[in-house]
């Protein structure tokens, strides 16, 4: 073909080692997926002779004698005369293109030619296999995106556009994403490069049919453009097949045999027709799922469009009236009710604000919040519903407060609550927590707990809302910085969202707790309950983002800023994609001061830029005092490559920023924020640790260093039996106690060893921990262990004695 092959290391691997036994083999895959390419490649590397054949034209047993008999050199021979002549060629590999209109003949023949030349190596290229035991079958899958500039899919692309348009530069980011719309489909990768000049500004709204039909003059006409490698197997179908591929195209995602079933039109041998688009490579399997790839959809879409729109109805009303399908499919059906298109699907008024309502929970998880406003526009009420208002005016005010829009939400709120006159008692408690949260982020605390509590009233026996505003109510108390009140109500809050199995919610409120924890010094049990949170809010990559970036200032406190910086990279696009201003700001604010911390201020310099300008004209009053006191992370991170003169004067600087950043007593983000940097500051001037009393016992983190009162440091790193009995009874309310099995599950969790060596080896790490001068601080009673009370403890964010 003339091109370099790239890509497919592992199949061509697969396939030479299959080569090695004398079995067909059959490469099978969708339409322009790079059958006859990597079959071009195989013959290539074939170490004897090798003849090919193409059968495209191909439908009998004759035609397919007569093809390979020209291909051997010998025209007129029938059946018989092939199979002496492949006998006589020893291990020739035999290739047959194309195979897809002659597959039973093929598969008869086939199996006569390999009978009569053992030796014979038969390389099969079509949509479907033989169906022949023994045949070996290579599903060939679209071209790896893993990896990014590393990738099979980005290499392939890079080579065409070397070749085709080498004055054409694609960032990174551009070229993963043509990647993707393009399915990493090799023929549509090659032919996008062809027209990256349009591609790299245009290609987002258009038909990757539309876009892809100039192809190659000099190839075969099945093989030069996307949708005509398409067209050449869809004759293969048969009335049914083509309809139910035109029905199932309704779909935007994956769907099942249940769901396929609820949209067709035929009632019976649905699984039949569906297995059969599967064998054909219409339709790809994954698990119980199936779905189209998006060409072979778009193919099928034009070529019946009356089927795809009647599916497309049955699709929207089902969407409707039960809410099952894919999340693709509940935003696309919203979509087109939204649009002028709407009007083809039929639905009643009502069963349209239905759609738009679920499409909004869908979009609630991940956003973009902007794409509830627009769904939420343009709906005549005239005659609707006053609940099913409200809903729509719900999901509104809380798109509006997500996007940083507080006041507009209240407005909203208060408008819809005066208009309404009656309204379901669950429906008012929506609406007065969308303008609660709303007033929360505007530091109206006072407002906010009111209108929280006006809801915990109305949801009374409601377990679910009870929780949520509990925590609301938690999250109150934390910013005005009543940690003990905050616990009791996050605490109330876990309870309740316990009960209504609630894993999302709970997620949430653990998260918060573990705030709650670190502002408190109680770092290892803040990390233990970041942990949990995570694992409850893998569902929601919104929230579970958020609380990432949170997490990531933990790892920053504890001394760990690549860990941080990692943790924020990966929250921050979920964050910017919901268009949640407020925890973008946030997020590039820590990750600036972790990048600040691992001396990449440039970087550090860029996030709070981008960070000044979201928040520029925020109606969240802290926010750009957050940022401003973030600002003094730069100043932090040339005072640490510095020395002398030149550091005091940038930690002059650091001090100057935190004053004029002004009161943020109101945010436990910027106490946090001011915490962590009065101690870099403190570690960089010599002064955080002995500001702290001289009599105290001071204990690092993670138990990892101690220092005696008026005494000396120790360190603690290498020994981890001591480190989690000292961190656990430092911890101790000072009326508990550790007893013997207390302490044997703490410093060696998960170890069962019998009762006398556990209590051996617990003296012996009790009296490590009194030669290091702890004798008359570590106590004893009839109860068990403790840390005398006369004495008081403070804990350091350090990690190593200093």
């Amino acid at each position: 073909m003339g091109s370099r092959f790239i890509g497919r290391a592992k199949e061509l691997a697969t396939l030479q080692e299959w080569l090695g036994e004398a079995q067909p083999i059959t490469l099978v895959g969708t339409a322009g997926i790079g059958k006859s390419r990597l079959a071009e490649e195989v013959c290539a590397r074939w170490k004897d002779e090798t003849v090919a054949a193409g059968l495209a034209n191909e439908q009998d047993e004759s035609g397919c004698v007569a093809l390979l008999g020209r291909a051997l050199g010998l025209p007129n021979a029938g059946r018989r005369a092939i199979s002496g002549a492949l006998a006589d060629r020893g291990a020739l590999l035999l290739w047959l293109d194309d195979a897809d209109h002659a597959i039973e003949p093929l598969a008869e023949l086939v199996v006569e030619w390999q009978a009569a030349a053992p030796e014979l190596r038969v390389l099969v290229t079509s949509r479907q296999r033989l169906r022949l035991r023994g045949e070996r079958t290579m599903q060939l899958e679209p071209l790896s995106l893993e990896g990014g500039a590393d990738s099979e899919a980005c290499a392939l692309l890079d080579d065409r556009l070397r070749g085709h348009t080498p004055a054409v530069d694609l960032d990174m980011d551009r070229k993963m994403s043509l990647l993707r719309w393009v399915e990493g489909i090799p023929l549509a990768i090659e032919l996008a490069a062809a027209r990256a000049p349009l591609l790299a500004t245009a290609h987002d709204g258009e038909g990757r049919l539309e876009v892809l039909r100039g192809g190659y003059r000099d190839a075969a006409q099945r093989h030069s453009t996307l949708e005509r490698a398409i067209a050449w197997s869809w004759t293969l179908l048969g009335e049914s097949e083509q309809r139910m591929l035109s029905e199932t195209a309704a779909f935007d995602d994956s769907f099942d045999v249940h769901e396929a079933g609820a949209i067709a039109t035929q009632a019976t041998a649905i699984g039949d027709a569906l297995q059969l688009l599967v064998e054909r490579s219409f339709i790809r399997l994954t698990g119980t799922r199936l779905r189209l790839f998006d060409a072979v959809r778009e193919f099928a879409r034009e070529e019946r469009p009356e089927d795809h729109r009647h599916a497309r109805t049955r699709l929207a009303r089902r969407i409707a009236n039960e809410g099952s399908a894919d999340d693709a499919d509940v935003l696309g059906i919203a979509t087109q009710v939204a649009s002028p298109s709407g009007e083809e699907l039929g639905l009643d008024r009502d069963a349209q604000v239905l759609v738009r309502l679920r499409a909004c929970r869908v979009l609630s998880a991940s956003g973009p919040a902007d794409q509830i406003l627009a769904l939420t526009e343009g709906v005549d009420r005239s005659a609707l519903a006053a609940d099913a208002s409200a809903r729509l005016d719900v999901a509104r005010a809380s798109a509006l407060r997500v996007l940083g829009r507080f006041e507009a939400a209240r407005e909203l709120v208060r408008a819809t609550v005066d208009g309404a006159g009656s309204l379901d008692p669950a429906l008012l408690g929506e609406l007065l927590l969308e303008s609660a949260l709303a007033s929360h982020a505007q530091r109206d605390l006072d407002e906010a707990a009111s209108l929280y509590e006006r809801v915990l009233t109305l949801a009374h026996d409601d377990a679910a809302v009870q929780g949520r505003v509990r925590a609301n109510l938690g999250a109150v108390a934390h910013d005005r910085g009543d940690l003990d009140e905050a616990e009791r109500w996050y605490e109330q809050a876990m309870a309740a969202l316990g009960r209504a199995d609630q894993a999302r919610s709970l997620g949430a409120v653990r998260a918060n707790l573990a705030l709650l924890q670190q502002e408190r010094g109680d770092l290892v049990m803040a990390e233990a309950s970041f942990a949990r949170a995570l694992a409850d809010l893998e569902v929601s990559p919104y929230l579970g983002a958020i609380h990432a970036s949170n997490l990531g200032t933990l790892r920053l406190e504890l001394n760990e800023p690549a860990a941080a910086c990692s943790l924020h990279d990966a929250a921050i696009q979920p964050l910017r994609r919901m268009g949640d201003q407020r925890s973008t700001v946030l997020c590039l604010c820590r990750r600036a001061a972790a990048r600040a911390c691992a001396d990449a201020l440039l970087d550090a310099e860029r996030d709070l830029e981008e960070a000044a300008s979201r928040a520029f004209g925020s109606s969240d009053p802290l926010l750009d005092a957050v940022v401003r006191l973030h600002r003094a992370w730069l100043s932090v991170g040339r005072a640490r490559s510095a020395s002398g003169t030149e550091r005091t004067r940038w930690l002059e600087d650091a001090r100057k920023r935190m004053r004029e950043a002004g009161e943020t007593s109101l945010s436990d983000d910027a106490r946090t924020a001011r915490r962590l940097l009065e101690r870099a500051l403190g570690a960089l001037d010599g002064t955080s640790l002995s500001a702290l009393p001289a009599d105290a016992l001071l204990v690092g983190i993670e138990a990892r260093c101690l220092r005696l009162p008026n005494g000396e440091w120790s360190d603690l790193r290498r020994h981890a039996s001591q480190r989690r009995m000292l961190e656990a009874l430092v911890g101790l309310d000072p009326r508990a106690r550790l007893d013997f099995g207390m302490l044997q599950e703490i410093a060696w969790p998960g170890e069962r060893i019998r009762a006398d060596a556990a209590r051996n080896r617990i003296h012996v790490t009790l009296s490590k921990l009194r030669k290091r001068g702890l004798e008359s601080i570590l106590c004893r009673d009839d109860a068990g262990y403790f840390i005398s009370p006369a004495v008081r403890v403070e804990r350091v964010a350090i990690t190593e004695p200093p």
